[in-house]
């Protein structure tokens, strides 16, 4: 998909626009700290989540793309209007938009201090809960492939994993209970959410006292609701492709890591 890049480069591309069309010459603290956050998110992503067309063109269709074109037909106006375009890369804009909006003031503002609160507590605990975020991003999804890896029997170099599809490869029906996916289905999609709750905290930071604690927050909450929409696609790829996900659902929280009611280790669900 074009837009696996574009969800990471996007929030750069906005950012670096505010910042450059400021009237103040000087960027803020702050300013910086955000944009040093969304630095270090993107390089995280690419470096375990590198995208393959990059260098082998689009090769693979996403899977979402299949099954939407199953549903409205393949080529057809509902699929590229109603699916494709409005679906797949309008809303996700969207959302990228909203969730990086509360950062808008703070870049095109600048270094003015008359009306740009200093760093305080809340910038801390925003930055410390985007840095959480991306570790837990980097974590999940390094388990993930590392067990992909293990069960399908691919001893893979960082040259050849770019051009596999760990997704497709096998016809193993495991499913991953170590690590973090012992208590969340989906962990990376609850770093990701995380992670704009802490551009969230961040930026509202640098807002006056006079606007509401609420005012901004519609962006990540929107990334909540996706994210958990997100989840249940999953889920329902999941039931069809791997045995005994019925029992994972009942076991396992879907997005936000909790204690399960019963730990087991990774098996091969097939097998039992």
């Amino acid at each position: 998909s074009l837009y696996d890049p574009a969800w990471v480069f996007l929030p750069l591309g906005l950012a670096l626009g505010w910042i450059l069309t400021s009237n103040n010459n000087e960027p803020a603290p702050r300013g910086l700290l955000l944009l040093g956050l969304l630095v270090i998110w993107a390089i995280r992503y690419n470096v375990e989540n590198f995208w393959s067309g990059w260098i082998h063109g689009i090769d693979k269709e996403d899977w979402r793309y299949v099954d939407l074109a199953k549903k409205f037909g393949e080529g057809s106006v509902l699929y590229w209007i109603a699916g494709s375009l409005y679906g797949f890369h309008l809303v996700p804009t969207i959302l990228v938009f909203a969730a990086l909006s509360p950062a808008q003031t703070v870049w095109s503002l600048g270094q003015t201090t008359m009306t740009t609160p200093p760093l305080n507590w809340l910038d801390s605990i925003g930055v410390l809960t985007a840095l959480l975020a991306i570790l837990i991003q980097g974590i999940a999804d390094r388990q993930l492939r590392l067990f992909r890896e293990q069960q399908y029997k691919n001893v893979v170099s960082e040259k050849k994993r770019q051009q596999i599809d760990l997704n497709t490869i096998s016809s193993s029906k495991s499913v991953l209970r170590d690590g973090l996916w012992a208590y969340s289905r989906h962990p990376n999609y609850f770093g990701e959410a995380l992670f704009w709750v802490g551009i969230f905290l961040t930026a509202k930071a640098g807002q006056s006292k006079e606007n509401h604690w609420y005012t901004g927050l519609y962006g990540c909450c929107q990334m909540l609701v996706f994210f958990r929409a997100s989840c249940i696609l999953m889920d329902q790829r999941n039931l069809k492709h791997r045995e005994g996900y019925d029992e994972v659902m009942q076991e396992v929280s879907a997005l936000v890591p909790w204690f399960l009611k019963k730990k087991q280790q990774s098996v091969d669900l097939k097998s039992k």
